[in-house]
């Protein structure tokens, strides 16, 4: 094999494990994210009640 071709390898070797660490780092966020999401869907659930009741007031015609 001559100096090139062992040069190319070794980058492209680097650049596989480059992008299969950024894939598992992409795939480990993912899975927080996730489990953030789970854990917390009870504060994002009334969060967003609170929010459609402040959109239903905006619409509601007000009382004089």
């Amino acid at each position: 094999m001559s100096r090139y071709n062992e040069a190319n390898s070794c980058q492209y070797d680097a650049v596989m494990k480059l992008f299969y660490y950024s894939a598992a780092g992409m795939v480990a966020a993912l899975i927080v994210l996730w489990g953030a999401l789970i854990v917390d869907s009870a504060n994002i659930l009334q969060h967003m009640s609170e929010l459609m009741h402040y959109i239903e007031d905006l619409f509601k015609p007000r009382e004089r």
